[in-house]
């Protein structure tokens, strides 16, 4: 699973990225008292763009030419053929008839709205995970037997935080 988490990164002479490692690293699985909260993350990912409206789908920077057709817009391999002779109209179903597709999220151009001052923030950008004040709350969290809706405790952190503060869209998968 993904999610939209929003984590408070401190200032600092290192970079950005290695200081955002820094707040993530005793969170990731197999840490031994850590919350296990990911196995993998990326700032931004599928998430991108969910503080400033940008959308990373249709940015023509993220498109790359389609593996199905090879950009020619229409699948020549066997299932291309027998669906054109169904529908002569038939494109290709990687692409919609492009010749494009849009890369991973993994692999989209970085963002720079996917790093904000905390006060910029609207209540409506609350995230699934949210780590900041040294703690790290969730939307909703797994018992060992149900899912526990702990979201009164996110939106009191959230409250919290210092506007001053620096935060960055994060993909956490698990």
């Amino acid at each position: 699973m993904h999610y939209y988490a929003l984590v408070e990164v401190p200032e600092g002479d290192e970079p950005f990225e290695k200081r955002l490692a820094a707040v993530l690293a005793p969170h990731k699985e197999g840490v031994e008292g850590g919350s296990e909260l990911w196995d993998w993350w990326i700032l931004g990912g599928r998430w991108s763009g969910r503080l400033s409206g940008y959308d990373p789908y249709t940015d023509p920077v993220n498109q790359k030419r389609c593996w199905l057709c090879q950009g020619t817009k229409f699948r020549n391999d066997e299932l291309g053929k027998r669906e054109r002779a169904l529908n002569p109209e038939y494109t290709c179903n990687g692409c919609g008839g492009t010749g494009l597709m849009t890369v991973h999220e993994s692999e989209f151009v970085p963002h720079a709205g996917n790093v904000a001052k905390f006060g910029a923030l609207s209540k409506e950008m609350q995230p699934h995970v949210l780590i900041a004040n040294g703690q790290v709350v969730q939307m909703e969290a797994w018992t060992g037997s149900e899912w526990e809706d702990t979201s009164a405790a996110l939106t009191e952190l959230w409250g919290e935080i210092d506007p001053d503060a620096t935060v960055a869209v994060v993909d956490l998968h698990r």
